[in-house]
Parts: C-alpha cells; structure tokens; sequence
C-alpha cells in the first residue's frame, strides 16, 4: 500500500485535501486497486482508489511526509 492511516492526502491535480482513516487491501487476483476511505476537509467521507489521490502538498510544493 503506497499510503497509511492519518496521511494526509489530496484528490490528483490539486484537489481537496483531506486525511486518510481506513485502508483496503489490493485483491491482485481481480486486478483491484488499493482503496482508502478519506475524511476530507469539508466533512465528507468517500471512498477513493489509489490512482486518484496523491500526498498533500505544501504551497511551496514539498510534499508533507509522516515519519
């Protein structure tokens, strides 16, 4: 899984950022992607694949790493 729990994302392209609160493991057999449940700024909570989030980044464009 390429992110974890409380990391905070973005959608691609800029999107809204959010965190992550819940993981789903690939199912290789069926060829589907990773999923993240995210709680996003404005309240919301969906559902995301992999491929349509990204690390949040900084106004300065350095992305926030979690140790």
């Amino acid at each position: 899984m390429k992110y974890h729990i409380l990391q905070p994302v973005q959608l691609c392209k800029g999107g809204i950022p959010g965190v992550i609160c819940d993981t789903a493991e690939a199912i290789q057999e069926y060829g589907v992607q990773p999923a993240y449940e995210v709680q996003w700024v404005d309240g919301n909570t969906d559902t995301r694949l992999e491929c349509e989030i990204e690390p949040l980044k900084a106004a300065n464009d350095e992305v926030y790493e979690t140790a």
